[in-house]
């Protein structure tokens, strides 16, 4: 996998040649092996973006949708559990 200073470039490069609009930089770097934390990272950057938006990029992405349900369900259960300590 590149690094992600690479990734970094090569999604900016993606963006000046015309190829960097929707859901094709998420798609990039999925392809590339890139896990959705590495995504929102590379986003971050290249996007100029806060954290916040960089995770909803990715997350609500086509790229990422067949574990969007599961990954919803893991978010809900660890904020429930969170929600219980705090009581």
């Amino acid at each position: 996998m590149p690094t992600r200073s690479e990734l970094i470039d090569r999604c900016r490069a993606m963006i000046v040649a015309g190829n960097g609009a929707g859901d094709e930089l998420i798609a990039y770097l999925r392809a590339e092996g890139c896990h959705k934390i590495e995504s929102i990272a590379v986003l971050r950057e290249v996007l100029n973006v806060n954290l916040g938006e960089a995770k909803r990029l990715v997350h609500c992405s086509p790229t990422w949708a067949d574990v969007r349900q599961r990954d919803d369900k893991f978010h809900d259960q660890f904020s429930t559990i969170l929600g219980e300590q705090e009581e």
